[in-house]
């Protein structure tokens, strides 16, 4: 009976082992290549990417835990790859880059709190301080409505600032309806079920508005006598 126990907790531990070994390889490789991609890129961008790569080290190690700091982390994370695409085409400066940037931080930032809000229970476990373990979750829920309505409303910058032209304006218009819409629905929720599914759905509206506006720019690129748009 032990030498059956015994020979279960090896095969265990060598799939465990095995498994580890796999992840590390991965975070090499896939480590490798991104810095290596920077060097193609710019002295800037080699120095974003080792900054936010310990930012990530950092987070997984430990500062997931912290709560409010984590989440910015990821917001910041998942916004400055709009920073990197404007250093790759050599318009690092530019205010529209700089505009979607920040509405992508703060919509990452609203879909993070509002997250650790339906992932409360699990949190206490882990002792994270979640903002809605300090201050509730209808309260985080809160501040992530009021970040999406934020979303919205510096979602139009491109539009008052002559930037983007009258596809990106109903497109957006179309997203933010749909987001805030989604945003008054988790809001209200009172399922930890029903919270991830409007979620998602913000999410997804978010993606749609994004691949929409690619298309619509790429497709008037290609269109003569396409400005007014």
């Amino acid at each position: 009976m032990f030498l059956g126990l015994f020979i279960r907790m090896d095969k265990l531990l060598s799939a465990s082992l095995c498994a580890l070994k796999g992840e590390i390889t991965a975070i090499i490789f896939t480590t490798l290549i991104g810095l290596a991609s920077s060097f193609f890129i710019d002295k800037l961008a080699v120095l974003l990417f080792i900054v936010f790569w310990m930012i990530g080290f950092l987070y997984n190690w430990k500062l997931k835990e912290v709560g409010l700091l984590g989440n910015l982390l990821v917001a910041s994370s998942v916004a400055i790859t709009f920073i990197l695409g404007g250093i790759a085409a050599k318009e690092p400066w530019n205010i529209a880059v700089w505009i979607l940037s920040l509405i992508v931080f703060l919509f990452d930032l609203g879909e993070e709190i509002a997250a650790d809000a339906m992932d409360i229970e699990g949190d206490k476990m882990r002792n994270v301080k979640s903002i809605a373990i300090l201050i509730g979750k209808k309260n985080a829920l809160r501040i992530s409505t009021l970040l999406f309505v934020l979303v919205a409303l510096f979602s139009f910058l491109p539009v008052f600032l002559n930037l983007l032209g009258t596809s990106y304006l109903i497109i957006i218009s179309i997203t933010d309806v749909m987001i805030l819409f989604f945003g008054i629905k988790l809001l209200k929720s009172s399922t930890i079920a029903a919270g991830r599914l409007y979620i998602r759905a913000i999410y997804l509206s978010a993606l749609f508005g994004m691949i929409a506006i690619i298309v619509s720019e790429i497709i008037i690129s290609l269109v003569p006598h396409s400005k007014m748009f």
